[in-house]
């Protein structure tokens, strides 16, 4: 169930946000999700060039939030421009962004069973690298509680995080680079306009 809190925090973000800028989130593959709290977990990130500028694609797992089982996906779409890249990056790196790309940068996952599944992911998607997110020393990953909203339909769901942690001059001017010609990311080339929600999306501006 949703909160009273998180229904007035949704309408104050639309309200503030131009159109073009409004981060735009949605459900799937969640039979069992329901519009409440649950704790994301980062799986894949990458950027593309849409018809309304750059934008970064943030798949996470949903997670219960009573055992962190997971229980469906989430795609976000986060526009990327000089208004928002400040919001988008501070989100990403609190999150756990390393500053790599994989698998062109070494290090985690590495070659292991999380690599095999990591590649499958990205396959299934038409990708063929992703930003990673790897779990602390102690094998744990960041993961962030928010409220969905719906979970039939796209819904704009805020980026704005309470968080101590800075993005790096180093991290900003990746993204910056990556922003300048994101199709490293594509295994073929398969624009993101394509995707249910990229449509949706431009369809609303």
């Amino acid at each position: 169930m949703i909160s009273k809190r998180a229904e007035k925090a949704a309408k104050a973000y639309i309200k503030r946000t131009p159109k073009e800028d409004l981060a735009i989130a949605q459900v799937s593959n969640g039979k069992n999700v329901h519009p409440g709290p649950y704790n994301l977990l980062p799986i894949m990130c990458t950027m593309d060039q849409s018809s309304n500028g750059v934008v970064v694609f943030l798949t996470c797992f949903l997670l219960r939030v009573q055992d962190d089982a997971h229980v469906g996906i989430m795609d976000w779409l986060l526009p990327f421009n000089e208004r928002t890249e400040a919001t988008v990056a501070k989100l990403i790196v609190a999150l756990g962004w390393d500053n790599r790309i994989w698998p062109d940068e070494p290090g985690w996952p590495g070659v292991g069973t999380e690599a095999t599944g990591l590649h499958a992911l990205l396959s299934g998607a038409g990708l063929r690298a992703t930003l990673t997110f790897p779990p602390d020393a102690t094998g744990a990953n960041v993961t962030f509680r928010h409220e969905i909203l719906k979970v039939s339909t796209e819904f704009a769901l805020c980026p704005e995080i309470e968080t101590d942690v800075v993005p790096t001059e180093a991290q900003f001017a990746k993204l910056h680079e990556l922003a300048k010609d994101p199709s490293l990311f594509k295994r073929k080339h398969i624009l993101l306009k394509q995707s249910a929600l990229a449509r949706a999306v431009e369809l609303k501006h």
